[in-house]
């Protein structure tokens, strides 16, 4: 049943449904493991479409997904991280991939991902236990946090209760 369900998500995001565009903020080296990451798990159907960085020699450049042959890039580009950005590149998730970045300049982009109705995960610089507001996912090796309240928890829980009497029932 869940290998299944695998397929046919892998298949439906293979055409493109349920594809969701994602901007990294970083070219460095977490970066491009956030990259290969996101590139390397297409069931997961976050799709990195651009990569913000502030440094001058990677602006311009596109950045390959870690793989056996070059065939994913992602071009980097200069920031800031806006709302008006995101929605220009149809974004619904940003992932802040500087976990030392300054708390003012994270503070910011939560602020204009908030603004434009994308989530906002990030590669944290020490471990912060789960709770109610923080999630936590892990990705070919990677640790992301991710900020989702109690509503957005309900309403999962609730559809995923739904969906898993409906599938127990048909079978």
């Amino acid at each position: 049943q869940k290998h299944l369900a695998c397929l046919a998500v892998r298949f439906l995001h293979a055409k493109g449904v349920g594809v969701q565009k994602v901007v990294i903020v970083g070219a460095g080296h977490t970066g491009r493991r956030v990259l290969g990451a996101l590139a390397g798990s297409p069931k997961l159907g976050l799709d990195p479409v651009v990569i913000v960085d502030a440094n001058p020699e990677r602006l311009g450049a596109n950045i390959f997904a870690p793989a056996y042959r070059r065939e994913r890039s992602v071009p980097v580009k200069p920031g800031p991280v806006t709302k008006e950005f995101l929605e220009e590149h149809e974004a619904y998730l940003v992932v802040i991939a500087v976990p030392s970045l300054e708390r003012e300049r994270f503070v910011q982009i939560f602020n204009h991902a908030a603004a434009a109705n994308a989530r906002l995960a990030f590669v944290p610089n020490h471990y912060v236990p789960s709770d109610l507001w923080i999630e936590h996912l892990e990705v070919d090796g990677l640790l992301l946090a991710s900020f989702g309240g109690p509503a957005e928890r309900r309403v999962y829980t609730f559809f995923k209760g739904l969906f898993d009497f409906i599938v127990g029932s048909v079978l």
